[in-house]
């Protein structure tokens, strides 16, 4: 069961941001983000993100292969996000990250890869997942 809603965080197309949640499988959150990731855009990824986690799902996915720009605040938020989804019991798991520059270099410069489990893709997020 495929259950897709896309919400652009502001509605102009010129927008920095954007993201698309999807449910993949039962249990399965996506959370699909498109455009820059930085300062200021990140506080309303983590908004974002802890509305998702608000539904308890098993696992949450956050794909980031459209992402075109990533500093630390978009760590940060993928971080607090993480965090309280270990509390919750909730599995995390990125997509987009190995060999998707933007996003690859600050994990690298941090070391925080380890912090998640990264997939190639989202099918093979939701494979690993079982």
């Amino acid at each position: 069961m495929t259950d897709e809603r896309c919400v652009d965080q502001w509605p102009c197309p010129d927008t920095p941001l954007g993201t698309c949640v999807r449910h993949r499988a039962p249990g399965v959150l996506v959370v699909t983000v498109r455009g820059e990731l930085d300062q200021i855009t990140a506080p309303q990824l983590r908004h974002t993100l802890m509305q998702q986690l608000e539904q308890s799902p098993e696992h949450l996915i956050v794909d980031l292969s459209a992402v075109s720009f990533f500093s630390s605040a978009g760590l940060r938020a993928l971080l607090t996000a993480r965090h309280r989804a270990h509390r919750d019991g909730i599995g995390t798991h990125l997509t987009g990250v190995t060999g998707h520059r933007p996003v690859a270099l600050v994990f690298d410069l941090t070391g925080c890869a380890e912090q998640f489990s990264i997939h190639s893709n989202v099918d093979a997020a939701v494979a690993a997942i079982g």
